[in-house]
């Protein structure tokens, strides 16, 4: 079946309250925050606690070092500095997935570091070339058909084409941005896109073109307003799609 993904470890209440855990058993795999752009050591150590828990994959999530913009605010930086950037917070991860005794599965950049390497070929090739550095087993998420996914394939690295439930796309397949209204809250529009990918068919854009998108995996935000309730729509309609296939 598809793949479905959670970011997660990101906000400490998060953590206190249980409200990650909750989204846990609607998920596959999860995107932890490696404290450059928010998340820290003890959350770290207590999502991969708690996925275990439920056999999820677990993934680093690494971000620009911005904590007071939640790594969504776009810094230019050298094709060295990104590749720095990368590999000093997989070792970050590594340090304290290793107490656990797991392999780690995956790679999936965040914010505006993700939305960069979409279309700028140098961030991509740094970001691939970090995580084939650092393993080859590494399997990258990147924005579905992008020089993300692009890039890792060319160095021979195993890629997930992401897709995203709760935002709109453009024509160019790209995201809509979330300060001019790129983020999706009516769970009927929710429950189309997620048709659409399942179906491999088109659905419209915000600018009112028709896009067909190749997913892999579908990522839900922890920190949406209604996360829980589009994690729960997403996995149930997974769960038909393909029992009804058979």
């Amino acid at each position: 079946m598809i793949d479905i993904n959670c970011d997660m470890g990101e906000i400490e209440e998060f953590m206190t309250s249980g409200y990650d855990v909750s989204l846990m058993p609607f998920v596959n795999s999860v995107n932890i925050a490696c404290g450059f752009h928010a998340g820290s050591d003890k959350q770290m150590a207590y999502t991969i606690e708690q996925a275990l828990k439920y056999n999820l994959k677990i993934g680093a999530h690494p971000g620009f070092e911005d904590w007071q913009n939640f790594g969504r605010a776009e810094i230019f930086l050298d094709y060295f500095q990104i590749k720095d950037l990368i590999l000093r917070q997989l070792e970050v991860f590594f340090k304290i997935s290793e107490t656990f005794k797991i392999k780690i599965n995956h790679v999936k950049p965040h914010g505006a570091l993700y939305n960069i390497s979409a279309k700028n070929r140098q961030y991509a090739k740094a970001i691939a070339e970090a995580v084939a550095e650092f393993s080859t087993d590494l399997i990258l998420v990147g924005l579905s058909e992008s020089l993300s996914v692009v890039e890792a394939q060319s160095l021979g690295l195993n890629t997930l084409n992401e897709v995203f439930a709760d935002r709109y796309y453009l024509s160019d397949k790209s995201l809509a941005s979330r300060s001019d209204g790129g983020l999706i809250e009516d769970l009927g529009k929710i429950e189309n896109q997620i048709q659409c990918f399942l179906k491999k068919e088109p659905f419209e854009t915000k600018d009112k073109s028709k896009v067909n998108i190749k997913a892999e995996t579908i990522c839900i935000h922890s920190d949406s307003a209604n996360a829980l309730q589009i994690a729960r729509l997403v996995s149930e309609k997974v769960k038909l799609f393909y029992q009804s296939a058979t």
